[in-house]
């Protein structure tokens, strides 16, 4: 709490909520880079209906002490603008946590180190689960078939498979025991790793529902399958359908075998370059740090 009170620039990633110790003084300067670059479930404004009123009060605070909004797309400036109760400046000049995307040798090292510390052999298939949250705290749409899973590819692959299966920390703080969907040995439970991004960089393919991990996964390079059992029944609207996304579609354990199975590297890369090109609007290139750095150097206090 001192630091927020005395550090020119604070910089955060979601609603922090902590404004009762913290009074903005004058030349603190607050930016904001929202933690989900581009997602499709609708969030802030736009699910209103679903917010407490306390949330929606403090998202208003919170949005009118911020002097900058980071953004990697034309979507999420207008999501910015629509659903965030936000006025001021947007730099949209990407994501700073994406530029690792970018970078080849930072994206090994990551795999390396992860993949070391896990105990995964270096030529050893890893599928990354990262499902997003239900209002409910229900497990049951993340029970998958893992032993078919893990056996298909193997066998395609010609090695050993492992799961990764990342929750939305959400659970943690519910305290909900997961155990149940963690039987087979190759799956492991990574939840409180913490960034997901280095989990990304170790992994071959992901496999996620209404989150925006899929669009990270595919700026890396990586193919990104939905699963998604409860799709009638999400309990959260979405600015797009499922199946008008540039990733394979799957309600059931038997559709998301047969989408790995004959998973198109090419047909999905195209798809991608084009979906995020006439719909998001996508400027992510490896320099949204140094030009939010720019920013803050024409910004900072002169003495």
């Amino acid at each position: 709490y001192y630091l927020m009170n005395v550090a020119e620039f604070l910089i955060t990633d979601s609603r922090d909520f902590r404004h009762f110790v913290w009074h903005k003084r004058k030349g603190q300067k607050y930016i904001m880079t929202w933690h989900g670059g581009i997602g499709i479930k609708k969030i802030e404004g736009d699910a209103i209906n679903t917010l407490p009123e306390e949330y929606i009060k403090l998202s208003k605070l919170d949005s009118a002490y911020a002097d900058l909004f980071l953004s990697g797309s034309d979507f999420l400036t207008s999501q910015y603008r629509r659903a965030f109760w936000y006025n001021g400046e947007v730099l949209q000049k990407g994501m700073p946590s994406y530029d690792i995307f970018f970078d080849r040798d930072k994206v090994l090292n990551y795999n390396k180190k992860i993949r070391s510390h896990l105990s995964l052999p270096d030529n050893s298939f890893v599928i990354l689960y990262a499902p997003t949250f239900r209002l409910d705290h229900s497990i049951e749409p993340y029970r998958v078939d893992w032993n078919n899973i893990i056996s298909v590819i193997s066998a395609q692959k010609c090695t050993e498979v492992f799961v990764l299966i990342k929750l939305h920390p959400g659970l943690l703080s519910e305290n909900i025991d997961i155990n149940s969907l963690l039987l087979n040995k190759n799956v492991i439970d990574v939840t409180e790793m913490g960034d997901i991004i280095p989990l990304m960089c170790a992994s071959d393919i992901l496999i996620s529902d209404y989150s925006s991990t899929p669009f990270e996964m595919a700026l890396l390079g990586k193919p990104s399958f939905i699963y998604a059992p409860d799709y009638d029944e999400y309990d959260r609207g979405l600015y797009i359908s499922l199946r008008s996304l540039p990733f394979m579609f799957s309600s059931n354990q038997v559709e998301l075998v047969n989408n790995i199975i004959k998973f198109n590297y090419d047909i999905y890369k195209e798809r991608v370059k084009k979906f995020y090109s006439d719909y998001f609007g996508v400027c992510d290139n490896g320099t949204a740090c140094e030009s939010v750095y720019n920013w803050m150097l024409s910004k900072k206090l002169q003495f």
